[in-house]
């Protein structure tokens, strides 16, 4: 994983259901977050923008596919 900024990993569930691949960039300002039982994975060769916040709540779960571009400001 290589970070272009600041990251904030906000863990309030379970720290395993966060799982980053490999080759992930991660843009500055974002925000990864869980709660409960959510699950957020992020898998290989990602790349997602500045300014983006991904959360998982409850037993939701997001998957962020392989090769995927997330772009600036997503929430």
């Amino acid at each position: 994983m290589r970070s272009l900024g600041r990251i904030k990993v906000k863990i309030c569930g379970r720290p395993e259901n966060i799982v980053i691949g490999d080759d992930v960039v991660l843009g500055d300002n974002v925000d990864i977050r869980n709660r409960e039982n959510g699950k957020v994975i992020i898998e290989n060769k990602v790349y997602i923008d500045d300014n983006v916040r991904v959360t998982a709540a409850r037993d939701g779960k997001i998957v962020i596919g392989m090769g995927t571009y997330v772009g600036n400001n997503a929430k």
